[in-house]
Formats: structure tokens, C-alpha cells, sequence
């Protein structure tokens, strides 16, 4: 359906001698185009020790019969908690095909975060990043109050004070022993 603003045009440029082209969906012309899906990964928590492995997917979405060149899978990954579970070759990838990427989360910390470059010969997006993002169950031990204050004390006579443990970590925490210092 055209309003009477685009159908106005049209006339005036009929009688103007121009010349309309039809818009195409790719806007990369005849060229390669990419797509990569999801662009963040959660893995969630694991305990220390386990590990989870999620994927993405790079697709070739470019001009009918253009094909797709992965230049490269990089990951940067400062805490060594993810692992690129690719393979070493540099995918070609025919338009609607698509190449699945694994990853794999083992924590190391509680915090853990990286990114995944994905280069290709896509000339609008020629590096596309994936978030990685998991936590790592880690105990973590409070102790309240601490220091702890026994105030003045006469000498023999006894002070009692209490003392509070409390886990605020994400993982099992497991008191072995108590002993005085």
C-alpha cells in the first residue's frame, strides 16, 4: 500500500525522467554478510571442579550465492575459565549454512567473564564479539565481629564473647575444625 506522499513521488518521478530501483534486504550488496547467535552465553553457577559446555552459531545470511570466510575464533579469556572447543580450521560457509561453535565453562573463580571474536570477510561487521559469562560456587567465610573485642579485662576473671560464621559465598562451605590461636 502506498499513501499519497509515496504515490506524489512516484509521479513526479515518473515525469522527471528518474529511474527506480527496487531496495533489497542486503544492505552489504553482493557480498558476504554474518550473523552470529546467541551473542552472550550465561553458564550459571557450578561448583568448583565442574564444567558446562554452551555453543553459538555463525551463519552466513549474505547475497545469494556469496559464501562466508571465517578469518579466524579468538578467545580472550584473562581467568582461564572458558575453553574454545573449535576447530582449527578457518570455516567457509555458503549463504543460509551455518558452522555451531562449542564452549566450555570450568570455574576457577567466583567471577568469570571473557569474549569470543569472530572474524570473517563480512565488510560491514568483519569482527563480531560473543559475551561469556559464569560463576564459580565459592565458599567464602565471614566472621562477626572480627576483630573481636574482649574490652578491658581484670586479670583472672573470665570475659565471654560471642562470635557469628557465616557463609556468604555462593558454594558449601565446610568447617573442619575450630582451634584457639
Amino acid at each position: 500500500r502506498f499513501g499519497w506522499t509515496t504515490m506524489l513521488f512516484l509521479l513526479f518521478a515518473c515525469d522527471q525522467g528518474y529511474q527506480l530501483t527496487k531496495h533489497t534486504e542486503n544492505p552489504a550488496g553482493d557480498g558476504p554478510q554474518i550473523q552470529v547467535t546467541p551473542k552472550h552465553l550465561d553458564f550459571g553457577s557450578l561448583n568448583e571442579g565442574d564444567q558446562s559446555t554452551g555453543s553459538f552459531e555463525i551463519k552466513s545470511v549474505g547475497a545469494e550465492g556469496s559464501t562466508l570466510h571465517v578469518s579466524g575464533i579468538k578467545l580472550n579469556d584473562e581467568g582461564g575459565s572458558f575453553t574454545l572447543l573449535a576447530d582449527e580450521k578457518k570455516p567457509e560457509i555458503p549463504v543460509g549454512e551455518s558452522v555451531s561453535v562449542d564452549v566450555m565453562f570450568s570455574p576457577l573463580g567466583a567471577s568469570n567473564s571473557a569474549t569470543i571474536d569472530v572474524s570473517s570477510d563480512d565488510p560491514e561487521n568483519p569482527v563480531v564479539t560473543v559475551d561469556l559469562l559464569g560463576e564459580g560456587a565459592v565458599p567464602e567465610l565471614q566472621i562477626d565481629p572480627d576483630p573481636l573485642d574482649f574490652g578491658q579485662t581484670y586479670l583472672g576473671c573470665d570475659q565471654r564473647n560471642q562470635v557469628t560464621l557465616s557463609n556468604v559465598g555462593t558454594g558449601v562451605l565446610t568447617i573442619t575444625s575450630i582451634e584457639e590461636a
